[in-house]
């Protein structure tokens, strides 16, 4: 996602006045591939030392990486379709916590970047999403006739990443990639042609009692693979608190991705099948959309270790 970023002297030992803060930067979004979002209190980012508590800041970097950034976003709104469910998402706080270097041979503070999984080595954050419906799928004015059926009924959903997970260690750089720009707006950095701001891999986690511990859409060999970019109606408003950058109005998006077919539902995956009907899954590329609004905040991991009165690499 975009976010404002601290010049050069930012990602230094020295913390950098005001003024030399604010350059942009786009890093990673949360996103929850889930059939509906629920609606709950939104508190927004503002730059306070605790939101970036689980940025790997133990991390040691590759010999002539220069500096590691700590990032943390939060959705704001936007509308999700999967298969034949287009749902919305109403200010729901999902995070995303990473690490970010620059690649090797890349373009540095102003090119793609390896992402560092968090000390907890969950990418993704937030509680938990209802499903409206749940199992039965009841909505609208039927909505109330599911009330009673919720132990059994009531379905979950958050988002993993696909692959292990480890904390404060680099994600597969083939797969993964947050792209990264100083300048301004994503395409002022190489030109009109739209820039990938994230790609990664992840997985649907589906939780119901019914449905089982081990009920996924996607699984680490059978991703969901996102390729979010930012989108034309992006309208990003800078700002900054204590060594923090931060953006808000941000919005990205990604129409061509496939979604799979579930596993692992029910005694044995009795339920996949069922599932699959329910959704429309698998679902091919250009039947599935995601449309995310999100505010972020970054931080040099030097500056972040400073605020707890340590050096980097600290803990």
């Amino acid at each position: 996602m975009r976010q404002i970023t601290s010049a050069r002297e930012g990602l230094a030992s020295s913390r950098p006045s005001a003024p030399q803060r604010p350059a942009r930067i786009l890093a990673l979004v949360a996103v929850s591939i889930s059939f509906a979002l629920a609606t709950v209190a939104y508190a927004g980012v503002t730059g306070d030392p605790s939101e970036f508590s689980l940025c790997p800041t133990n991390f040691t970097l590759p010999a002539g990486s220069p500096f590691l950034l700590c990032s943390h976003s939060e959705t704001t709104g936007g509308q999700l379709t999967i298969g034949n469910s287009t749902v919305s998402i109403s200010h729901n706080p999902d995070t995303v916590d990473l690490g970010a270097y620059p690649k090797r041979g890349g373009l540095g503070f102003f090119g793609p970047e390896a992402i560092v999984t968090p000390t907890n080595g969950q990418i993704f954050g937030g509680p938990a999403q209802v499903v409206p419906g749940g199992l039965l799928g009841l909505t609208g004015i039927l909505a109330p006739l599911s009330k009673p059926l919720d132990p059994i009924n009531q379905v979950t959903s958050s988002i993993e990443l696909a692959g292990p997970i480890t904390a404060a260690t680099v994600v597969d750089p083939t797969t993964t990639k947050a792209f990264f720009c100083a300048t301004g707006p994503l395409n002022s950095c190489f030109g009109e042609t739209p820039s990938s701001v994230l790609r990664v891999p992840i997985k649907v986690h589906l939780h119901n009692a019914v449905l089982g511990p081990n009920c996924y859409i996607g699984s680490n060999a059978n991703p969901i693979v996102l390729n979010l970019n930012e989108t034309p109606n992006s309208q990003p408003v800078q700002s900054s608190a204590g060594s923090a950058s931060i953006v808000s109005g941000v919005e990205v998006a990604d129409d061509t991705f496939a979604v799979p077919g579930a596993s692992g539902c029910g005694l044995l995956g009795t339920l996949d099948l069922a599932l699959n009907l329910k959704v429309g899954l698998p679902s091919p590329s250009g039947k599935n959309s995601a449309l995310i609004d999100e505010d972020g905040e970054i931080e040099a991991a030097s500056l972040v270790c400073q605020d707890r009165g340590e050096t980097f690499p600290c803990n």
